[in-house]
């Protein structure tokens, strides 16, 4: 087969969402021609579908070394653009997009792709400056549409953003645009108004979850509060919304239910990456890597991953150690198929974590990740419960959780998630026969404007345990 024929058919199963055999193609490709712009190219955004950033940008910077048309050289800076933002480097990816349409002025694609970075940067100015250049191309570009809203709203002009929501013909007002439409609308005190709208919509208790979600997630706890309560009234089994509800009331609970957080992370997982990399600055997998990497050696034979997600930790687990057989769990369905992609799991289980420590696995592990996913846990002693039966003599146990002060041991919060105290998982170590031989602070995610405290800690059976 040719090379021309290759590459298009690495194309095709890009577009079919095979990485790992489009990658695989790739690589025999440059090793016969290693200075080849498309393959190169190509080869980057491969690795940057899978989340491995680094090399993404390696190779797309390898890639404009070499002599290219001026379209493909802005379509790569852009690709490149994209890299640096999901790795968190905001400066060089607004340096690359920069360049992009240096090259391509106006662009819808990199003018779309800027306005984004704007907003990760919250410089609404130049957000809106995009936006506006868009729409002189496409007046009916809702996204653009919606977007200058959302700078409008941030800007602390609700009324402007609804007057300008307000006026799009109604064949260009979907669903995004009625999540950033009801905010304003609640924002500006219009509630009565808002419910004689949505009464006729006959939206069923899902949509209107939806709804509720996107002004919690835009920090619009008070908004989204009269949301919620229309979905109990509807289904007052509704548990997810009866979750957000205890958030927002400071009401406690053990755990957040199954079904919520499976819901959340279906409904996300397609941006999950981009988002909590790109735009929050998450980097737990890293930081877990780099610790274990100075107390384990570079040989394990079985790693479980407790909510795995999209396979961010494996990934990185996967690089720093020779893995014989990685498991991972999760809740989410839509989360479990991006994890597929990356081809490093050996086994991926569809499962509450909790249900599958207990009963879905006997055997013992050298080491058990959970990064980022006891958040979703408030009581944690059922999971050190079982820790002393799941971890190998000399295993260990590797998680983060987002950090609540001493006095507390573990607390509900309005974003739906919960923070726990050290003292907290000292108290639960000592009670469980186990050792909690490294424990950090670090910054978890960014949150709005703030950088929420985490903390990294490892666990160890205690020496009679």
């Amino acid at each position: 087969m040719s090379h021309d024929s290759l590459l298009r058919k690495a194309m095709l199963l890009l577009n079919q969402g095979k990485t790992g055999p489009a990658r695989a193609i790739c690589r025999k490709l440059l090793a016969q021609n290693p200075d080849d712009f498309n393959t190169l190219h190509l080869y980057g955004v491969l690795l940057l579908k899978d989340a491995d950033y680094p090399a993404a940008q390696q190779a797309l910077h390898q890639a404009l070394e070499l002599k290219a048309p001026q379209r493909m050289r802005a379509q790569a800076l852009s690709n490149l653009a994209l890299a640096c933002q999901y790795a968190g480097q905001l400066d060089d990816a607004l340096q690359a997009i920069n360049q992009a349409l240096r090259l391509l002025p106006g662009d819808p694609a990199c003018l779309a792709n800027r306005a984004n970075l704007h907003e990760l940067r919250r410089d609404w100015p130049a957000m809106r400056s995009d936006l506006q250049q868009l729409l002189e191309n496409d007046a009916n570009a809702i996204e653009a549409h919606i977007g200058l809203a959302l700078a409008e709203r941030k800007q602390g002009t609700p009324s402007q953003a609804l007057a300008r929501l307000n006026a799009l013909p109604e064949p260009l007002q979907n669903f995004d645009w009625l999540q950033e439409w009801t905010l304003n609308m609640l924002l500006c005190g219009r509630q009565a108004e808002l419910e004689a709208f949505l009464e006729p919509l006959g939206l069923d208790v899902d949509d209107l979850r939806a709804l509720a979600d996107y002004c919690a997630e835009q920090q619009a706890v008070d908004c989204a509060l009269p949301l919620y309560r229309r979905c109990l009234a509807l289904d007052p089994q509704d548990s997810s919304a009866r979750h957000m509800l205890d958030a927002a009331e400071g009401t406690q609970s053990e755990r957040a239910p199954a079904s919520y957080v499976s819901a959340l992370y279906d409904q996300h997982a397609g941006q999950f990456e981009q988002r909590l990399v790109g735009s929050l600055g998450y980097d737990a997998p890293q930081r877990i890597a780099r610790l274990l990497s100075e107390r384990l050696a570079a040989q394990l034979p079985a790693v479980l991953d407790l909510g795995c997600g999209t396979g961010l930790l494996g990934a990185v687990l996967k690089k720093q150690f020779q893995i014989d057989r990685l498991s991972g769990v999760d809740l989410s369905e839509a989360m479990l198929a991006q994890a597929r992609t990356k081809d490093v799991y050996d086994q991926l289980i569809k499962a509450d974590l909790l249900d599958h420590i207990a009963t879905g696995t006997t055997e013992r592990w050298p080491l058990v990740c959970a990064a980022d996913v006891l958040i979703y846990l408030g009581e944690l002693a059922p999971l050190f419960e079982r820790l002393p039966e799941l971890l190998t003599d000399n295993g260990l146990f590797a998680a983060t959780i987002e950090l609540a002060p001493d006095e507390e041991s573990f607390s509900l919060l309005p974003s739906g998630r919960y923070r726990h105290s050290a003292r907290y998982l000292q108290q639960l170590a000592d009670h469980y026969s186990l050792q909690l031989v490294h424990h950090e602070q670090f910054p978890l995610r960014k949150e709005g404007d703030q950088l929420l405290p985490g903390l990294l800690f490892l666990l160890a059976k205690s020496p009679a345990g």
